[in-house]
């Protein structure tokens, strides 16, 4: 059984559930397995409206090992990166600003380290360093997080800011979007050194290969390039991973709303906003950001909703058989696969307490669309780390049967047990990211936030009481029937 691992690698997990598709020698199936497994209950009990449950048990974890550290540098290292990750999106989504902040600086402290390591090790400068640890062969216990990841932490901590009427909102907005040039530049140079060595070994093996060994890795990066294929629709919404528009959205909030006291900012928000609108030119609600400071329309009753509706893909593993040429029974292969987590939510509309419609949100990002573009701009990568991967253990297992005693089986369950699939990401994530302004009328105190399905029949509605101020920002949080709402404080009555 082989083995593809699309993220670095943590301990191996053995819990596998849940399987897809019909049992076969080239049938396809997924299942969960290991952290994706693990965080299933989790999952559930979000579904299920029951946060404070999550939050209780991840608060006794992290009382065990604050017992156990002696720092939070100590404290943050055990955690891990994947676990400050997680408990940054889910404090936000509890309405506890100030730990998501904590979280999500630690987290970034991990990231900038690991960034500095980069400067200095050979190892982890090395081209290849991040495609090896993909395929399974990182650090033992160690989450690297994928770049449009790396980007959305920035983007929540620049939330958080924003919801206390911080006006540090901005520069972690910008230094996100720092970041995500950054990880483009990176993730393309490396994709294109993988495909000029993908190249190089394709012209030595046409002058050392047989006929019989190029079919056999012709079929199974056919095979692998097919099961990519399969989720192209949702991959190609986006250009690339790296046109996340939300940290551009967030400058150009913290501008307009500032623009109240320094009306020179109004210019700036309009260039923030522009450059998002570039990245997701469909928004409606980019749009109307555009139109309104364009049009230099004061932001003095202006109220902004952010909404995080439904989960990020989440990966599981993807089974199915090959037929190769030189082998006796189809190659099994195994590997990490993002798959989709539908929502039951098609609309989100803010109303007045008589039901007029005020806004409907619309999207900004799309989480899952970065996903599965990352994944398939992954695919030379994975051609370059599975082919001769797969083969070689295939082999060996055909070997062990053919001159062992039939020991193949033996050798391969050795071979499965050292290279188990590694389904760790971000699953707190929210599937998109959605966005609603609009401007109030004087002494507006309430809003109802109400979100349908795609036959039109209400979901959920909440009742949101708005604090002191004409302007505001309400942070949403939608999972199928939830919804939590949380208003900001007082933004910026006073010039910062």
């Amino acid at each position: 059984m082989i083995l593809l691992a699309l993220s670095a690698c943590v301990p191996p997990q053995h819990q596998r559930t849940i399987h897809h598709g019909r049992a076969g020698s080239n049938q396809a199936i997924t299942y969960y397995a290991g952290y994706s497994a693990a965080f299933q209950p989790y999952k559930n009990s979000l579904s299920a409206g029951k946060l404070d449950d999550v939050l209780q048990k991840m608060s006794k974890e992290e009382q065990a090992l604050r017992a156990a550290t002696n720092s939070d540098e100590e404290f943050s290292n055990k955690m891990g990166l994947l676990g400050l990750l997680e408990r940054t999106s889910l404090s936000m989504q509890a309405g506890d600003i100030q730990q998501s902040i904590h979280y999500s600086q630690m987290a970034e402290g991990i990231l900038e380290d690991r960034e500095n390591e980069s400067y200095f090790s050979t190892g982890l400068a090395s081209v290849g360093s991040m495609f090896a640890e993909a395929a399974g062969a990182g650090e033992y216990g160690r989450y690297d997080a994928v770049g449009f990841e790396k980007v959305l932490l920035l983007n929540m901590k620049a939330m958080d800011y924003l919801l206390q009427g911080d006006v540090r909102a901005f520069n972690v907005a910008r230094l996100g979007i720092q970041w995500q040039a950054d990880e483009k530049e990176k993730f393309d140079k490396q994709i294109e050194e993988v495909e000029k060595e993908n190249a190089d070994q394709n012209n030595r093996k046409k002058r050392t290969t047989n006929k019989t060994s190029s079919q056999d890795k012709t079929s199974v990066f056919t095979a692998i390039s097919k099961e990519f294929s399969k989720y192209d629709t949702r991959a190609l919404k986006v250009s690339s991973a790296f046109v996340n528009p939300f940290g551009d959205f967030l400058a150009g909030t913290v501008n307009e709303f500032k623009s109240v006291k320094t009306k020179s900012l109004l210019s700036n928000a309009h260039i923030s906003y522009k450059q998002a609108l570039k990245l997701n030119p469909k928004s409606k609600v980019l749009q109307l950001a555009v139109k309104d400071t364009k049009n230099k329309r004061s932001a003095n009753n202006l109220i902004q909703i952010i909404a995080f509706d439904g989960f990020a893909p989440e990966k599981q593993v993807l089974k199915f058989g090959v037929s190769v040429p030189s082998l006796t029974a189809p190659l099994n292969v195994e590997m990490p696969i993002y798959t989709p987590i539908n929502s039951k939510v098609k609309k989100i509309n803010v109303t007045t307490t008589s039901g007029k419609v005020l806004t409907t949100l619309s999207p900004i990002a799309n989480i899952t669309a970065l996903a599965f573009r990352h994944q398939k701009d992954m695919l030379p990568a994975v051609q370059s780390l599975i082919v001769a991967s797969t083969l070689r253990d295939a082999l060996i297992k055909e070997v062990g049967n053919r001159y062992m005693n039939g020991l193949g089986s033996l050798v391969g369950s050795v071979i499965d047990s050292a290279m188990e699939p590694n389904t760790s990401s971000w699953m707190s994530l929210p599937s998109e990211i959605l966005g609603g302004r609009f401007h109030s009328s004087n002494g507006l105190k309430k809003v109802e936030i109400v979100s349908y399905d795609a036959k039109g029949k209400i979901l959920s509605q909440k009742l949101v009481n708005l604090s002191e101020g004409d302007r505001h920002l309400i942070f949403v949080r939608s999972i199928d029937k939830i919804l939590a709402v949380y208003p900001s404080k007082k933004i910026w009555t006073v010039q910062q």
